[in-house]
This record gives C-alpha cells, sequence and structure tokens, in this order.
C-alpha cells in the first residue's frame, strides 16, 4: 500500500509514514526511503 501511495500520488517518504501512522503502523520515513528509494517507479526492485 505504501509503494503504491509513493508512486501513485507523488507522495513524501514523510507523507507515506504520516498515512501509515494514521493507520496504526509505526515506521520511520527513513525506513520507508530504505526499502522503497530504489525502486524508481518499478515495483520489480
Amino acid at each position: 500500500m505504501a509503494v503504491r501511495w509513493h508512486l501513485r500520488y507523488g507522495l513524501s517518504y514523510r507523507d507515506v509514514e504520516e498515512l501509515l501512522a494514521e493507520r496504526g503502523i509505526e515506521v520511520d520515513h527513513v525506513t520507508v526511503f530504505r526499502c522503497f528509494g530504489g525502486c524508481s517507479g518499478s515495483l520489480r526492485c
């Protein structure tokens, strides 16, 4: 879900962090960056 938000809506990593927190998932924006930062628009990373 976080990948879709980041890629589809151009959200920042901090925005994704806040959206996940609203859903009860505590994650740091750096973790989001490390997990999805290298994808560059592709879900095959």
